[in-house]
């Protein structure tokens, strides 16, 4: 009994399936060099770091820390709607 052809392009089709997934969750800070290619039994892709993405997520994490420490000073609780984090208002007197 061997794999049937069905199975192999089912089994391709999930690898490349998951190999584009990564590449949407690397995205942000890498560029893809190489996209899903089948040497035999292997699916590959080849991602590479782009440090100008990498720069501009740190930055953008780098804020939030400190927004957040700024919040935690205050004692005031921020509210998570929608996957985004939103300050509580403030007082002005």
């Amino acid at each position: 009994a061997g794999v049937g052809k069905a199975t192999i392009i089912d089994a391709e089709d999930e690898c490349n399936t998951e190999l584009e997934r990564l590449g949407n969750d690397l995205a942000e800070v890498s560029n893809i060099e190489l996209s899903c290619k089948m040497e035999g039994r292997n699916m590959i892709s080849m991602f590479v770091a782009d440090k100008i993405k990498i720069k501009e997520v740190t930055r953008k994490m780098e804020q939030e820390r400190k927004r957040m420490e700024s919040l935690a000073r205050t004692g005031a609780q921020p509210v998570v709607a929608e996957n985004k984090i939103i300050p509580p208002p403030t007082e002005t007197l």
